[in-house]
């Protein structure tokens, strides 16, 4: 049920303060996240709340090529978990987006419309170029890019997206299909190590990379596995800055995750389940492209794909 004092509550900010409560769930591979979000009158966009939900839709997608009735299921009671949150703050107006998981599976168009009929929540299946922008949009609030050449990976559990941006004008976009679910699957059918897997990943990435206009200057990562890497990092070195992370950090993180099982992964650095075996394939990834642009550090600012849905949903709010 909803919690009608909230819903109350927020009705009347809402009518004597003249704000807008607006949501965006991003629809990925590995979790489906909801990002709820406020604009005040004066045109200041504020997060309020984030719920993730680890259905891990590309687990079936990227080994038998659809989403499974069990899977989908999940996806349906996390949607309902969402719907009932965004009635309880009175959202204006909801942005759904879904990436390679459901742009890829047979029954991806069956798939949103099931979640439209059941839960009232559109969805738009987005391509890499539409998520670039998207995720673009979110850095560009946490970093100053003017005058710098940046090259931003985001790490899917489907496929890995680069953006390369001068001065905040982005002028390269490319996607591999090495997200970490694809990965993890890949090298299970292949017998293969997730190691090798991704050592795939090298001849594509120095295709694009010499394709760039100049050197990137910054570095930057996002999703959640990139926001692990900067929490393990204050975990193993004691340091109390994670947003970032360095090279030779990262190749440590590599070594020590390589001992340990998923369990023991769980266990020693509290990690969920869902993120203890993907953070190993991405912190490989990472690695890959900091050795072969001769990167030593990383910028993390945490933020992601659902921050730039959010935000490119309040622009219309923020010019009236």
């Amino acid at each position: 049920m909803i919690n009608y004092n909230n819903y109350l509550y927020n009705r009347f900010r809402k009518m004597i303060l003249g704000t807008h409560p607006i949501a965006a769930i991003d629809v990925g591979s590995n979790a489906i996240r909801l990002l709820v979000g406020e604009v005040s009158k004066q045109g200041e966009l504020i997060y309020i709340e984030k719920i993730r939900e680890p259905v891990r839709l590309g687990g079936d997608v990227f080994s038998e090529g659809k989403i499974s009735s069990a899977i989908e299921s999940k996806a349906l009671k996390a949607f309902k978990k969402f719907r009932k949150k965004m009635d309880q703050y009175a959202v204006d107006e909801v942005k759904a987006v879904a990436t390679s998981a459901v742009r890829e599976a047979e029954n991806g168009l069956e798939f949103v419309e099931e979640i439209k009929s059941k839960v009232g929540i559109e969805i738009e299946v987005i391509d890499a170029i539409q998520e670039a922008e998207l995720v673009q949009k979110a850095v560009d609030t946490k970093i100053n890019c003017l005058n710098k050449n940046v090259l931003i990976m985001d790490i899917g559990g489907g496929s890995v997206e680069f953006i390369y941006s001068e001065s905040d004008k982005i002028k390269a976009v490319d996607s591999f299909p090495f997200g970490t679910v694809r990965s993890l699957k890949k090298s299970i059918k292949n017998s293969k190590s997730i190691k090798e897997t991704l050592e795939e990943l090298n001849p594509l990435l120095k295709n694009f990379f010499n394709t760039l206009p100049s050197p990137p200057d910054v570095f930057v990562g996002t999703g959640g596995n990139m926001v692990c890497m900067g929490y393990l990092r204050t975990q193993m070195f004691k340091k109390t800055n994670s947003q970032k992370i360095k090279r030779k950090e990262l190749k440590t993180l590599i070594q020590e995750l390589e001992k340990l099982s998923i369990q023991e992964r769980q266990m020693k650095f509290r990690l969920k389940p869902d993120r203890a075996d993907v953070i190993l394939p991405a912190s490989y990834a990472v690695f890959q492209v900091m050795e072969a642009l001769d990167m030593n550090e990383m910028l993390i600012p945490q933020v992601g794909l659902r921050e730039g849905v959010l935000i490119a949903t309040s622009e219309k709010y923020r010019s009236s």
